[in-house]
């Protein structure tokens, strides 16, 4: 491009952009009918009910283990006798709340993975019980892997200990043969 088709192509896009600008009607509420730009609101969504249930969780991690054990038996009975998804998810995550007495992440598991497919959920409820699912699986399979190498680590300890007690034996025999050839 050369300098004049530069400026004349600076030149079309300036009155184009200008020409835009005055297509804008006029706002009726300004009093001097000038056109003015809009102010966007700010609608707020509604909260998803998963920020309910992390508020909800975040409460109980700050009771007392009597106020903790009556929210988790009141949260119980709601979900068994109303089945609906929130509460069960209230209850879910009051089963896998670590150092409790009624931790059970068996259960805690069992009831995500036999959620009714009926209910309607909505993506974030869907998103976190998925992922808590998952979670759970893999506690529950390096809790497997851990209970294993703990096997296999208490048999090796006490091969360890046999072999140790037949080194002794040995060394003792050893001794007795070299004070017997003393003699």
């Amino acid at each position: 491009m050369s300098c004049s088709s530069s400026t004349l192509f600076f030149v079309l896009i300036v009155s184009t952009l200008l020409s835009a600008c005055s297509h804008l009607l006029p706002n009726a509420d300004h009093p001097s009918g000038e056109s003015r730009p809009e102010i966007a609101t700010v609608v707020t969504p509604d909260p998803e009910p998963v920020d309910d249930l992390m508020h909800d969780y975040l409460l109980a991690e700050k009771m007392s283990a009597e106020q903790l054990l009556t929210v988790f038996e009141e949260t119980k009975n709601k979900f068994l006798s109303e089945n609906k998804g929130e509460d069960r998810m209230r209850y879910i995550l009051l089963l896998v709340m670590p150092d409790k007495s009624f931790h059970n992440r068996d259960a805690a598991l069992r009831l995500l993975k036999e959620w009714p497919q009926l209910e309607e959920q909505s993506p974030g409820v869907i998103g976190f019980r998925n992922f808590l699912m998952v979670r759970l699986e893999e506690e529950n399979r390096m809790t497997g892997k851990l209970k294993r190498i703990s096997q296999k680590m208490k048999i090796e300890e006490e091969r360890s200990e046999m072999l140790q007690t037949k080194i002794n034996e040995i060394r003792d025999m050893e001794k007795a043969f070299n004070r017997r050839n003393l003699y």
